[in-house]
Formats: C-alpha cells, structure tokens, sequence
C-alpha cells in the first residue's frame, strides 16, 4: 500500500501509542509468574502481538477489552509454533525464554525477520545443549535448558541478553549475567528496572532468586518515547503539536531526544552510541538546521539498513547528506516532494511523513502499510494534524 501526503503544516493533540520495549518485558514477566495481570494499554501493534504470541507458547491467554488487557494462565505448550511477525524484540527474548520450559518450539515469521543478526541466542542455546535447526523463514529449537551464569556481548544488539535476564528471574539459584560491550546500555537499564518492579531483586550482574509479582493490580504502559522524537522534530520545524500522555520520567533510552536535538542546534556532533533509532527524527529536524551524527553504525542491522535509507529518503526530498567512518551528516535545505521507499521500515516512514507536511510538493510513501508495526493509528494521526491546522 502507497500513501501520498500533500504538504499542510501540523497543529494539534496528539495521544502516543504504548512502548514496545516495556511492553516486551512486561508481557514476559507476566507469563513467567503464571499469574494473571492486566496492563492499561491503548493499542496492540504487530510487534506486540507478536509477543503475545509468545506468552501464549507459556500458557497465557489474552483478552482486551476497552483498553484493558488480561493475560490469564491456561495450559503451557510442550510443542509450540510461535508467529513473531516481524519483531526481532520478540524472537530474540522468546529465543531465551520458551527453551527453558517448551522442548518443541518453531519460532516463525516474515523472511524479512530471519535475515537479522540471530547467531548470538543462536550459539547460547547450542552451548547448552539446546538444538537449533535453521530453515528459510524459521528457526526451530529442541530440548530445554536451566538459567545459568553466562558473558554476553553487546555489541550488536543487547534484546539476546534481555531474554536471558528475563529468563534467569525463573532460576532457583542466582544468576550471574556479565555483559560485554554495553552499546545498548539504557534498554538493560530498563529490563533491570523493570525485573525490580516484579519483585525479584538484581545486585550488579546479579539477578537473584525469589517470586515473580506483578508491580500492581493495573500496570500502565508508558508512552513511547521514540515515536514521541518525531513529533518533537515536526515542532522544530515548525509545527505546533502537543503529546498529551507524556508524562514524567521515562526508562526509555529515547527519552534523551530534545536533549539531543538541542546539541544539535548548538552545532556539536550528536553521540547516537545508545539511543541510534533517534537518527531518523534527528535527521529530519537537521534538513532545517544541518546536524552531525556519530554511533550509528548498528543501524545497519533494522528492519532495513537504516543509514542507507535515511540517505535515500533524504536525497528523494533533496536534501544533501553523508556517511562516511561512522559520521552521519545531514546539509540543511528546501525539502521538496518525492517518492519514498521505506523498504519496509516504519521508522522511515514516520520520518518521511514529517518532512512530508514541510515539503514544497506532495510526498508519496510507498509501503506505508509498515507503520503497523509499532503504530497501527499513525496515518490517522497524520491526517488529524493537518486537519486540525485547516
């Protein structure tokens, strides 16, 4: 499905889809207790239905209703198939997870998700006796393994070590998870926080014994901070929009945006080490002002490679950009209409829609069905705001 946007400045009310990252781990914790919970929750995006899918192998089933949704114990699974969509948060955690309980799993999804960096939870399973069978569009495990004390990197993604952590919170001794290369260091502050708030103590490397229990009778799922960075970039260029459901501090790493972009501005060179999603909407605010980018290098390995098409999608508007030894630069200019090839990706779409409402002619995204990933809601949006400034 293609899009075509018409140029029309943004001005309005906007409420933030859930975030995908603390819903992940709470999902898990939940299935991981064997007791029920409820999460306040505004939408389900594929990724997070995806790991509902999950939970489900574990033997959890989900109800939602009127914002509300249940996940209630049922009969664990000896033999699962698991569809994870396209969600590399959910089949690199599942990976880590369901082995230590479900000895037949198929693990599923679009061929797209099997061609991401998958050898580390690969190699970890088979060096504790798990078997992994590879095929085209799935990977298959059998046997089961125990928690145990591990290194881990994480120099490419840190979601492998997150399952492991998620999964050690079931063990009956301590487990010690040592993590080398922390690139990703603000989302397994975030497991470890959110690890706490189920009542299982983490001392250093250390999580401990103890009971799974749930933080509260409702737990609400926080806004997502990525997704609230491209509307913070709209505003520098000129829109007027107000998120409504920010609130307060946030675990999400993303958070760190307007501080970001502000560091932008003053002209310094942007350290994306631990937040490199934030280079689409920093690349969108910086066709205003120019911008400079560093420590993105990861990006190669989305949904797409993200450096090469923020690129294209720069250069489709006209705007003039570089990479060269892992420095992103961004030339400020007139953004002007376009066709945009996501490759898949939501977050160039997100992107391509903000630059969108500034360009000088319409703007025409193709597979724009991708934002269903993460936000099922955001070409309504969209269009909300633009008619809200009508």
């Amino acid at each position: 499905m293609n899009i075509t946007l018409t140029p029309s400045p943004m001005a309005g009310h906007i409420t933030l889809p859930p975030s995908k990252s603390v819903a992940h781990r709470h999902f898990f914790l939940a299935a991981l207790s064997g007791k029920p919970a409820q999460f306040k929750i505004a939408t389900l995006s594929d990724d997070l239905r995806a790991t509902l899918n999950a939970v489900g192998a574990l033997g959890m089933e989900h109800h939602i209703e009127k914002g509300v949704l249940r996940l209630m114990p049922k009969n664990k699974q000896t033999k699962a198939t698991v569809d994870c969509i396209e969600s590399a948060s959910t089949l690199r955690m599942a990976m880590m997870i369901l082995p230590t309980q479900i000895p037949d799993i198929r693990f599923t999804g679009k061929a797209s998700l099997f061609a991401r960096p998958m050898d580390e939870g690969i190699t970890y399973l088979k060096n504790r006796g798990v078997e992994v069978h590879i095929e085209k569009d799935a990977i298959i495990t059998r046997n089961t393994y125990t928690p145990e004390s591990t290194a881990m990197s994480g120099k490419i993604t840190s979601q492998f070590i997150t399952g492991a952590m998620l999964a050690a919170t079931t063990a009956s001794e301590p487990v010690t998870i040592t993590v080398r290369e922390k690139t990703s260091a603000p989302y397994l502050h975030m497991t470890e926080e959110i690890i706490k708030e189920w009542s299982i103590r983490i001392k250093g490397d250390i999580i401990c014994s103890g009971e799974l229990t749930a933080p509260a009778p409702l737990i609400t799922i926080e806004e997502d901070r990525s997704h609230a960075a491209y509307f913070h970039a709209a505003n520098a260029l000129g829109a007027e929009i107000i998120m409504k459901n920010i609130s307060g501090e946030s675990l999400q790493g993303d958070d760190a945006f307007p501080e970001l972009l502000r560091q932008m501005k003053e002209g310094k060179t942007v350290d994306l080490t631990f937040h490199p999603d934030l280079l689409m909407p920093l690349a969108v605010a910086a066709t205003k002002t120019g911008g400079v980018m560093t420590g993105v290098e990861r990006l190669r390995y989305k949904e797409s490679d993200r450096i090469a098409t923020t690129r294209e999608m720069l250069t489709a508007l006209s705007i003039e950009s570089s990479y060269e030894s892992d420095i992103f630069t961004v030339s400020p200019g007139r953004v002007k209409g376009g066709t945009i090839h996501t490759g898949g990706d939501h977050r160039i779409a997100f992107a391509a829609a903000i630059l969108a409402s500034v360009a000088d002619g319409p703007v025409t995204v193709m597979e724009s069905q991708c934002v269903e990933k993460s936000w099922p809601d955001f070409w309504n949006t969209i269009k909300t705001l633009g008619e809200d400034n009508r």
